[in-house]
């Protein structure tokens, strides 16, 4: 069996409302000939026959009435994609899935989410947070749309804009002598024992930092954010970590936080995305939110 096409179904519809060719063809501007044309090759399409004529009205087969229904289902689902087409093109629904490694999937992406979906209550936004190499994966196998990480992308394949910058400070156990210091110097951690991200980013700012200032530390990696601020909380060492993925806990006094002198640890939060990625409008529109709120 061949399939129908959108038009002879059109037309089917058309003669179907109006049981009636030639009414039908003065509405969509046919001649009756063209319509009779166009059901014949549907009835041969499909093998059945659509029409039977009882004196001067036709009426549909069994097969019509099956016909009919499953037309009349296209038809729909036609309107409710032109509805749709017109959401993403007019950037007023959609669905956009947003990444973001550990630092703005807390603290900027919740928020720029949020506000966004007051503005475009209809769109769908989805949040996804992991470390950055895993975000960096998601946005190659275009997994994601968008993604906001702290540091910079390594992935050829991804084009970066610089959004924010967020602070980095000194993370301690609560009852740790320089807890009683508003302020921390550059001596005064040093020889202490430095617990790092499996990442290599921090390692290298902070080799670069201390080791210009002349300062040894003695480094450990230990696993993720969480491990670490969890091990310092025990008393296992100390760590330089974002400010945003610590504050919740420096809050609720599981950890406690202090800036260091004289020190630059700043680091850059990026946009990132795909060189080759065609961002709907409401990407777009989101990426306009966030260049916004970063201002």
């Amino acid at each position: 069996m061949r399939l129908a096409n959108l038009h002879q179904l059109e037309i089917f519809l058309q003669v179907v409302k109006e049981r009636s060719f030639s009414s039908a063809a003065d509405i969509l501007q046919m001649s009756q000939p063209s319509v009779s044309i166009q059901i014949r090759r549907l009835e041969s399409a499909l093998g059945i026959r659509l029409f039977e004529r009882l004196g001067r009205t036709i009426h549909l087969t069994a097969e019509g009435e099956l016909v009919a229904e499953y037309a009349h289902r296209i038809s729909d689902l036609l309107i409710e994609l032109g509805t749709e087409v017109e959401k993403f093109q007019g950037a007023r629904g959609g669905r956009l899935v947003v990444g973001g490694n550990t630092a703005p999937g807390v603290k900027i992406l919740p928020s720029a989410i949020a506000e966004f979906k007051k503005l475009y209550p209809e769109a769908e936004i989805l949040l996804r947070v992991s470390g950055r190499e895993q975000v960096e994966r998601w946005l190659v196998e275009n997994d994601i749309d968008v993604a906001v990480i702290l540091g910079h992308p390594k992935a050829q394949q991804l084009r970066k804009e610089r959004l924010c910058d967020e602070p980095r400070v000194l993370v301690l156990p609560t009852k740790h002598p320089l807890t009683k210091k508003a302020r921390v110097s550059v001596k005064d951690i040093a020889g202490q024992r430095m617990l790092l991200p499996d990442s290599g980013d921090l390692k290298f700012i902070i080799d670069k930092i201390f080791s210009e200032k002349g300062i040894s530390l003695q480094q450990t990696t230990f696993g993720n954010h969480e491990a670490i601020i969890t091990a310092v909380s025990c008393g296992l060492g100390m760590s330089i970590l974002s400010q945003a993925t610590v504050e919740k806990h420096a809050k609720n006094k599981i950890v406690a936080i202090r800036t260091i002198e004289r020190i630059n640890l700043k680091s850059p939060v990026h946009i990132v995305l795909h060189k080759n990625k065609h961002l709907s409008k409401l990407g777009q529109a989101f990426l306009t939110h966030l260049r916004e709120s970063a201002d």
